[in-house]
């Protein structure tokens, strides 16, 4: 056990990118041009918007989960020191003063729930003051019903603070209970007109802070392009110097406001109009197909398609442009990337959907989001690191960051995109301290990311993984199974979120990226294949043709009775990726009907070493059995029974099944379950054992050991632990994939679900010592 410990120690140590790193580091590079992994921090509940204190020592972050401002002490990056304060609703922004005196919440108090009587709209919010020094709240000024962002900054010695009350909409069901539904301009809305407001903030004399509304009634004009004029619901605010720009999500639209004078005014609002065409996947089918046009094949049936909806927003580093990211609101609208806008409102450049083809080449374009708003760019900041003015966009359903160089004003360039936590919402350029800082809400996690001066090189052992072209990159994805094929490659296969394929990573070679390619796409009579592939192996059975190619795993459905069932299958593809064989379990097992598998079924398959069986772990327990045990399935291919269905042969054999103990869980709510398995010696086996949770949730992701031999139907395996792998796939779930090198060496890979995370592959160390 110790070796293990030590050894998953090294792991996380070596994936979190140690290097030397000063806390107080004078020297930057001259121009930085990338960004590399610093440290990933889980954190209890989720993480949302982030800043940190001018010396960059301190980050600040919402949690709306546990109604809480998080604090991490990463005056050493490696050694995060985490704590929090308390708040009495749900914080919705952070930001703290140019002094690092104070912290600013906007806190709304009064939420409204689904299902209950709506709270009186004029009830305030919060500004929730924290003295950084103390770590306790000094005040609470009442502001709007519904704060959302909070901007703090410092004019002629005075802490102003803006805050967009976005007021969002209440709508009511006949029983005059709160629905679900936020739709702008719905008629049922109850919410008032969201505003701006101004804090001239006293934090010496408390009774002497002001707040100045600024309305934006009668401001917004349809003709101008606004869409709900009576409904402005301000979003995201931002300052460079006297200016602050705040952008009108559900407006498509951005609020200029002077602070020069002695009081805030309005200077002017803009329109920012529809996206022009550019190539993209608009239809959620399990293919990735930049084949259509938006907006304008959508733009008959979906009025608002193309409209840019900007959420984040932010000056340049020298404060003459503005940066929107265009998440959209609706089904099919936004611009499915970013833009740049003069302050005026003049139009400047957007990147055209280029980054949602960079995208699709790492694995990070999520399909089931392409009828709604394909990677939703959310965030997005700016500062100049060594000189060098660049952009840092967050993509949040896509979960990766992209950074554009600003040098050129009117045509910014992509220099990387790198992978954040799963859902990232806020972002944070700290060049004092030469990081950037993401925060991702769904894992509950925070990126830091260090500058440097040349192209970033991910590890050899976790390499990145790329489609070899970069200007029409072929689309892969969700990674479920994993297989060593020939030195340098292994083969993958995807689950139902792509069409069934072998797809070949090559590894082992100094590279920016690991090339990922379609080896075959495997075809059942001719036509294209459409497994949930979960494991695959190199196919050495006594069953192997001349050419032999591979097992495929395929995870049924168990809906019982349903057109749409899907049986588990063990299938066979020759080397051209064509199926031979489908072998399916009894009837009593798996059927139409009912039996006892439920719907996680097969998640792996392995060869034995005679080549007489295959071995497959089912995920969770059978039906009625209890949940610390699972099955491990056994099939003796010379027992087949079969039948033609055309070209492939539909089979039947004789199977044992045996049972596996589970870890225990903290949570009926945490089930454990198995991924794929692989075959190390003569009825010695591994396999991969996971929880379902997410960052500081998760508790195990391991790999063990077991042997078949001398055991019966129904008998217990023993187990044995042969490293933890928690730390090295933090912060994400699917830990799915496993293969071994002839020298010994262990892949573990991670499925991505389509591309909504990144697509992990970590080579753990050799089997000799990790035993």
């Amino acid at each position: 056990m110790k070796k293990t410990f030590i050894k998953s120690l090294a792991l996380a140590t070596t994936f979190l990118g140690l290097s030397a790193f000063s806390a107080h580091a004078d020297r930057l590079p001259a121009k930085v041009i990338n960004f590399e992994p610093l440290n990933s921090i889980n954190v209890d509940g989720i993480a949302e918007i982030i800043d940190a204190t001018p010396d960059g020592n301190t980050l600040l972050y919402t949690d709306s989960e546990l109604h809480k401002i998080g604090i991490i002490d990463i005056t050493d990056p490696m050694q995060p020191i985490l704590s929090s304060i308390p708040v009495d609703g749900e914080p919705t922004s952070v930001s703290i003063t140019p002094d690092g005196r104070y912290a600013l919440a906007a806190v709304w108090l009064n939420k409204p729930e689904e299902g209950e009587a709506p709270p009186h709209m004029n009830t305030p919010g919060a500004l929730v003051v924290i003295d950084l020094d103390t770590k306790i709240i000094i005040d609470n000024i009442d502001i709007g019903f519904h704060p959302d962002s909070v901007k703090a900054t410092e004019i002629n010695g005075k802490t102003v603070v803006v805050v967009a009350i976005e007021n969002e909409p209440v709508i009511l069901d006949e029983a005059g209970l709160v629905t679900g539904n936020d739709e702008p301009g719905h008629p049922d809305d109850i919410s008032d007109p969201g505003y701006i407001q101004v804090v001239y903030l006293d934090t010496e004399n408390p009774a002497a802070t002001q707040v100045i509304d600024i309305s934006l009634q009668g401001v917004l004009n349809s003709d101008e392009g606004f869409l709900f004029v009576d409904d402005p619901q301000p979003e995201f605010v931002d300052i460079h110097g006297t200016t602050v720009a705040v952008s009108l999500q559900e407006n498509n639209g951005i609020a200029i406001v002077d602070l020069a004078g002695d009081q805030p005014a309005l200077s002017h609002v803009f329109s920012m109009g529809r996206v022009g065409n550019r190539s993209a996947d608009l239809a959620e089918d399990d293919m990735i197909s930049f084949s259509q046009q938006y907006p304008a094949d959508v733009l008959g049936e979906e009025a608002f398609a193309g409209l840019r909806f900007p959420d984040g927003i932010a000056f340049s580093p020298d404060g003459k442009s503005i940066l929107s990211a265009d998440e959209g609101e609706m089904n099919f609208t936004g611009g499915r990337g970013w833009s740049l806008w003069s302050v005026d409102g003049t139009f400047r450049w957007d990147d055209g959907g280029r980054l949602e083809k960079q995208a699709v080449r790492f694995s990070h374009y999520p399909e089931g989001r392409s009828e709604n708003k394909g990677i939703e760019i959310e965030g997005v900041t700016t500062a100049n690191f060594g000189g060098h003015p660049l952009a840092f966009v967050l993509s949040e359903r896509g979960s990766f960051m992209a950074v554009y160089s600003l040098r050129n004003k009117k045509h910014p360039k992509l220099l990387q995109t790198i992978p954040t936590g799963i859902s990232p919402e806020g972002v944070k350029a700290i060049p004092r301290r030469n990081l950037v800082v993401t925060a991702s809400e769904k894992s509950g996690t925070i990126n830091l990311f260090k500058g440097i001066h040349s192209i970033y090189k991910a590890p050899v052992d976790k390499p990145r993984l790329a489609s070899r072209s970069a200007a029409n990159p072929e689309p892969w994805a969700a990674i479920s199974g994993l297989a060593w094929q020939r030195p340098f490659h292994l083969v993958g296969v995807p689950d139902n979120a792509m069409p069934t394929a072998i797809y070949q990573i090559r590894t082992g070679v100094p590279s920016r990226f690991a090339p990922v390619s379609i080896l075959h796409q495997v075809t059942r009579n001719n036509e294209q294949a459409q497994y949930d592939g979960e494991g695959i192996t190199v196919d050495v059975s006594v069953l192997a043709p001349h050419e032999p190619g591979w097992w495929i795993a395929s995870e049924g459905n168990a809906k019982f009775g349903e057109s749409s069932y899907q049986p588990n299958l063990l299938v066979q593809v020759d080397n051209r990726g064509r199926v031979l064989r489908e072998v399916r379990l009894p009837a009593d097992i798996d059927s139409p009907e009912g039996g006892l598998i439920r719907k996680n079924g097969f998640e792996g398959v392995a060869v034995s070493t005679d080549g007489n069986y295959l071995v497959a772990p089912i995920q969770r327990q059978f039906d009625d059995e209890s949940p610390d045990f699972t099955r491990i399935a056994r099939l003796d291919l010379q027992s087949l029974s079969c039948e033609d269905d055309g070209d492939v042969q539909t089979c039947t054999g004789n199977w044992n099944f045996f049972f596996y103990p589970l870890d225990p869980t903290d949570s009926s709510k945490n089930w454990i379950g198995l991924s794929e398995i692989m075959t190390i010696d003569r009825d010695e086996y591994a396999v991969i054992e996971r929880d379902k949770k997410l960052g500081s949730k998760s508790k195990v992701k391991k790999i063990y050991t077991f042997s078949l031999a001398g055991l019966d139907n129904n008998d217990q395996i023993i187990k044995t632990e042969l490293t933890d792998i928690l730390a090295a796939f933090s912060p994400y779930e699917k830990v799915e994939g496993l293969a071994m090198t002839p020298d010994g060496d262990i892949w573990v890979g991670l499925d991505n679900d389509g591309g909504e995370c990144e697509s992990r592959l970590v080579n753990i160390g050799r089997l000799s010592d990790l035993f």
